[in-house]
């Protein structure tokens, strides 16, 4: 079986993206127009772990292989073998769906940003004994929850921070 990469949606990815750039373009813009020093540290303050946010987000994958699971996070990566997972089940939040990975050495949680979610939830079904699977994961696979409202609010800051950036520029 060849290995399966579910990584970050792009779409999500790029646009947390461009509210950090946009977050730096003010930073730098506090210094060269001589903005305060609290507006220095405030900004400082979002822009510092939304970096750090950002280049997590780059960095998650999910690797569906043969002998399990490999979950891969900024300097971070954890295995699971398909005979130590105990359940399989899912929980909805609102537009959030994670999938819940119960195993021998704690549990683990995936969101519903992964690209092609549903295959995944498939993918690990299949490979797990049926009686270890929540019927709530099999209705998952039928009906997939996209978390379109997220990606709004982020290009809803983009553009608040767009408008203080032509405020700082020409007023």
């Amino acid at each position: 079986m060849e290995n399966r990469i579910y990584a970050i949606r792009k779409l999500f990815a790029v646009s947390l993206g461009v509210d950090v750039l946009l977050l730096c373009v003010l930073f730098a813009l506090s210094f060269l127009l001589g903005g305060s020093s609290l507006e220095r540290i405030v900004l400082a303050v979002f822009l510092i772990p939304s970096i750090y946010v950002f280049f997590e987000l780059w960095s998650r994958k999910v690797i569906v292989h043969s002998q399990g699971i490999r979950l891969e996070k900024l300097l971070r990566r954890k295995e699971l073998k398909w005979s130590e997972i105990t359940n399989v089940g899912v929980l909805v939040l609102r537009s959030r769906t994670y999938l819940l990975l119960t195993t021998v050495k704690g549990f683990f949680s995936i969101s519903n940003s992964y690209e092609n979610f549903t295959n995944l939830l498939q993918d690990i079904a299949e490979r797990i004994e049926p009686d270890k699977v929540e019927e709530e994961v099999r209705r998952q696979m039928d009906f997939h929850q996209a978390n379109r409202f997220e990606i709004i609010k982020i290009w809803i800051a983009a553009l608040v921070m767009l408008i203080l950036i032509i405020f700082k520029l020409f007023y």
